[in-house]
């Protein structure tokens, strides 16, 4: 989980560095005069600038995904044992702390002078970075409360053999004998 949690802020932090670096070669072909780059082609590489900010789309898909598997997964896994729920709610808050260094250190980038007209730019990475401890409670929460909370289901626990293990013409062969 901690991997995942980083891969993010990695995630964030390269689609800032893209951008700063795609708004500082716009910048720079924006300020030549009309003699060395014609105007029709300086119109083309500005006109490409609303296309760089695929990256907080991909962002934005990237972490949607990420939450809705765990939800998936926190419903449809195996029932744990109820002891593990302490395990479970010592190991959130290990990942919420973790979660909080990395929103600090997601705002110290971005109050760089540099690095902040790029990091107006990317909306949902920006909101989700600056709420990641939160917003990671939050999905953490309502995954344990679909995971711990459910009834026990039968049928359920063992990947379904459970039905070979009890029916005795499994072991048997279907002739009531045993195998021995």
């Amino acid at each position: 989980m901690m991997f995942i949690v980083a891969f993010f802020l990695l995630m964030a932090i390269v689609n800032l560095f893209s951008l700063t670096m795609w708004n500082g070669y716009n910048n720079a072909i924006q300020s030549q005069d009309n003699s060395t780059i014609s105007p029709e082609v300086k119109a083309k590489i500005d006109a490409f600038s609303d296309k760089i900010n695929w990256a907080d789309d991909l962002f934005a898909f990237s972490y949607f995904l990420m939450i809705i598997t765990f939800l998936i997964t926190a419903k449809s896994a195996n029932k744990a044992q109820p002891e593990f729920l302490i395990v479970f709610i010592a190991l959130l808050i290990v990942i919420t702390v973790f979660c909080m260094i990395i929103s600090n250190t997601w705002q110290f980038f971005t109050e760089q002078p540099s690095l902040s007209t790029a990091a107006s730019s990317l909306t949902f990475t920006n909101f989700v970075m600056s709420y990641y401890p939160i917003i990671t409670l939050i999905i953490s929460v309502i995954g344990a409360l679909l995971f711990y909370g459910r009834k026990d289901e039968p049928g359920f626990s063992g990947g379904g053999l459970e039905g070979f293990v009890e029916n005795d013409s499994f072991m048997t062969g279907g002739r009531g004998d045993s195998f021995e």
